[in-house]
């Protein structure tokens, strides 16, 4: 999901680079201008997405590990010796 974010943001600044480049009139020159701005706050967002997933996978991880080794240590101290 992150992805088509990021790659549909960098469309929509080339977009908006064209149509700056090609505009008109001033209008068209808005135009380009909210579209490249868009697309900057769309890739952004589609980078910040794909960090806070990376961050979420490595706490689950870490989790599970915590987890395990309490539940190791549980089942060590109530076994008779």
């Amino acid at each position: 999901m992150a992805a088509l974010i990021v790659f549909l943001g960098a469309v929509q600044i080339l977009g908006g680079v064209l149509a700056y480049l090609d505009a008109v009139s001033a209008i068209h020159q808005i135009l380009g201008a909210v579209m490249y701005g868009m697309g900057v706050l769309s890739l952004a967002m589609g980078l910040i997405l794909s960090r806070l997933t990376e961050i979420k996978d490595i706490s689950e991880k870490h989790l599970r590990r915590v987890i395990t080794q309490s539940s190791e240590k549980a089942e060590s101290a109530q076994a008779p010796r």
